[in-house]
């Protein structure tokens, strides 16, 4: 993982090519960086995940795919996440995020509303950094 500072902003090419990414194309998910089959970092834009702690995940069939391996991580890995708010276009580093869980439930889904239809809400929760031992 890149060595990116908290609260650091960078161009989604940036952070595609720091993490050796990759290269997507109108038909990838856009909310993830992805090597093979491996999830490297979330990127999310305000528009289509504008709450946090939730990674709405469209219904084509690559996003849904593609949440449906993201949700598989529940509990066994962190990720980067990096977020742009509404009106940028920069990703701004949150920290590290676990997968906490996930709900296909319908009547879940349908309280939210976005710009495309969802499959799957994935829940994510920050991890706190570890604090480093100092030797005296």
């Amino acid at each position: 993982m890149p060595n990116h500072k908290l609260g650091g902003t960078y161009q989604f090419s940036h952070l595609a090519s720091a993490f050796h990414a990759d290269p997507q194309g109108d038909n990838d998910v856009h909310y993830l960086l992805h090597r093979g089959d491996d999830i490297l970092a979330l990127c999310l834009k305000h528009k289509f995940n504008p709450k946090d702690g939730e990674v709405w995940i469209g219904d084509e069939a690559i996003a849904a795919q593609w949440g449906e391996r993201l949700a598989a991580l529940k509990g066994h890995q962190t990720l980067p996440l990096y977020r742009s708010e509404r009106g940028r276009t920069l990703f701004t580093y949150k920290g590290e995020y676990l997968i906490a869980g996930d709900t296909v439930d319908p009547s879940e889904i349908a309280k939210r509303k976005g710009p495309v239809s969802l499959s799957r809400i994935v829940f994510i929760q920050p991890v706190e950094p570890r604090k480093s031992l100092r030797s005296t």
